[in-house]
């Protein structure tokens, strides 16, 4: 019986890489308020990383999604970030009744409901230049350890990286657009976003559709949308947008045109797969950058809203953080060469693709196909 049930089970799933931390002890300190719609997280390395080369410090704005700002969701990535000597920084850029510390877990849709719509009276644009301040402010707020004399970060020679999430994803991609001159500090020097909304109205959920079409039709979230089609003329460093296969929210192939609006000649948008190959799986949803929805949402919530998860996994460690550390590293975005590892009977782990999915080619064709009819009629 034994027997049987040892060869039944599953291979199990690669393990986490063996990271070297230069900084494992790291200070956090929290500015603003939820409900103000300028809370702002920053993590401070106790042994921050300097570029050998250019003995420039090392920094990440952490965007995230859409009603999705509390950091717990991404901690364990924000850690191994801040680990890693970097410094970190967390704004929620929407209003909204979380606790600014502490358990903030939804128990119910009304909960969550609440949340997003004290955020729709205000537009995109509003919410990316409060994240624009919230940051620099904590920029000017925080101090780089080991310096003598104490030394600010915004006073620092500093390199700037952006990560973003969904709606944190199109701000990503956004953010050097709602930049002014007195801001440039804050210029990233290359964009990772996972599984971004091309524009801020589409691929909502549909319980939001529904609020929107219903109550909000003339609030400033549905007049004043944000569209890559307007800010992606200048988004000018090197991109990359890593997505999930099979994302049920933001479909792959709702990227197929607005991706020609960002002006960067360094972009690249990556694709991982679904694997399940042994227990537990790999989800390529809509949350895979996520490292624990449980933090904020019961899970037939998480999974209504793009997948459930509660740690970090394969995808994390190999796809979106590896695509992350690289990019702060040096190396352009455009060019990531990703190994997924292997399950533990030796199967590699489904690799990521650097081609649209077919589906989006036959879409395209029919789309195509459409139009000609219209112009022959």
């Amino acid at each position: 019986m034994s027997s049987v049930t040892l060869h039944s089970r599953k291979p199990q799933p690669p393990t986490e890489p063996d990271y070297s931390y230069i900084s494992p002890t790291y200070q956090t300190s929290i500015a603003g308020s939820h409900q103000q719609g300028n809370y702002i997280k920053s993590y401070v390395p106790d042994t921050p990383y300097r570029d050998p080369k250019t003995n420039n410090f090392k920094a990440v704005v952490y965007l995230h999604g859409f009603s999705l700002g509390i950091p717990a969701l991404y901690e364990t990535h924000l850690e191994h970030l801040v680990k890693q000597g970097y410094f970190v920084f967390f704004p929620d850029y929407q209003k909204d009744s979380y606790k600014d510390e502490g358990q903030c877990q939804i128990e119910h849709e009304i909960e969550l409901i609440s949340a997003v719509v004290e955020s729709l009276h205000s537009s995109p644009k509003d919410w990316i230049k409060a994240a624009i301040k919230s940051t620099s402010g904590a920029f000017d707020r925080v101090t780089i350890p080991q310096t003598q004399p104490a030394q600010k970060l915004s006073d620092a020679n500093i390199d700037v990286y952006f990560f973003g999430h969904s709606m944190g994803g199109l701000f990503a991609l956004s953010w050097p657009y709602y930049l002014s001159q007195e801001q440039q500090k804050l210029m990233p020097l290359q964009v990772v976003a996972a599984d971004p909304v091309p524009d801020s109205l589409s691929n909502l959920p549909a319980f939001v559709r529904d609020l929107l079409d219903r109550y909000f039709k003339g609030s400033p979230f549905v007049k004043n949308p944000m569209k890559i089609e307007d800010t992606g003329k200048s988004l000018t460093v090197p991109v990359a947008i890593l997505h999930g296969k099979q994302d049920t929210i933001v479909s792959p192939c709702s990227w197929k045109h607005p991706f020609e609006a960002i002006a960067s000649k360094h972009k690249k948008i990556y694709f991982s797969n679904s694997d399940d190959t042994g227990n537990p799986s790999l989800s390529a949803n809509h949350n895979q950058s996520v490292t624990d929805t449980k933090a904020l949402l019961p899970d037939f919530l998480a999974k209504a809203l793009g997948g459930a998860k509660s740690q970090a996994d394969d995808l994390n460690w190999r796809y979106i953080w590896f695509a992350l550390d690289r990019a702060i590293q040096g190396t352009a975005v455009d060019t990531l060469q990703f190994d997924m590892g292997k399950w533990s009977n030796n199967t590699p782990v489904k690799p990521i693709d650097e081609s649209w999915p077919k589906k989006c080619e036959s879409l395209e064709a029919t789309t195509a196909s459409l139009r000609q009819s219209s112009v022959i009629s």
